[in-house]
């Protein structure tokens, strides 16, 4: 299980993970530190609206090349410091809701490229 192996690095800033189909709302809680995750191409269509809630010092997520349909207007609620979100490649995105990066004032990079967008709400 991934959680159990990388539990024990509580100082690391850095995180790259492949092939991981479902991110519960637990497997990165004691990893505090990270500022830069990549899940690119990680395959996964699934994740938990709490999985982000304790990187307060996350300042880059890239998300890029996976199954996304939709995202939860929570997810990113917490990621006061990123600055940098990547969500291009999602063929399957349509849609972005309203409030989705409300929260997220230091965003200064955003990329959806290459995704299926229909619409995107006001006030994102």
């Amino acid at each position: 299980m991934i959680k159990n192996d990388i539990d024990n690095f509580t100082q690391l800033k850095k995180l790259s993970i492949a092939n991981l189909k479902i991110i519960d709302e637990i497997l990165f809680s004691n990893l505090t530190d990270l500022e830069d995750i990549c899940l690119s191409s990680a395959g996964f269509n699934d994740i938990h609206v709490k999985a982000f809630d304790n990187l307060i010092n996350l300042n880059h997520l890239d998300l890029s090349g996976n199954n996304w349909s939709k995202l939860d207007i929570l997810l990113f609620e917490n990621l006061r410091n990123l600055q940098v979100l990547d969500l291009s490649f999602n063929h399957n995105l349509t849609r972005i809701d309203s409030g989705l990066f409300l929260s997220l004032n230091r965003l200064v990079s955003l990329s959806i490229s290459r995704c299926s967008l229909v619409e995107i709400a006001q006030n994102v």
